[in-house]
């Protein structure tokens, strides 16, 4: 949490474990300003609000081979 004076916005620098990273923040009429790092400001305070933050695990980036083998079914590799 965090204590706002009345009619002022805040940031928040938002960090996501090793391994996700952030799908969405939302709240406090609030928006994004930034990726690395990610910073979240909201809009004007003027009662108590809540900011959500979604989180996703990173997908590994791969090119895919498709490798024939002689009975006729395929293997598919992940480099």
């Amino acid at each position: 949490s965090q204590s706002v004076n009345y009619g002022d916005t805040t940031s928040f620098e938002i960090t996501p474990k090793s391994g996700y990273k952030i799908l969405s923040a939302t709240g406090c009429d609030g928006s994004q300003t930034g990726d690395d790092p990610y910073i979240y400001t909201t809009g004007v305070i003027t009662a108590t609000c809540t900011i959500e933050v979604t989180f996703t695990e990173e997908e590994e980036d791969c090119t895919f081979f498709i490798i024939p083998l002689k009975n006729g079914s395929t293997v598919a590799i992940c480099l």
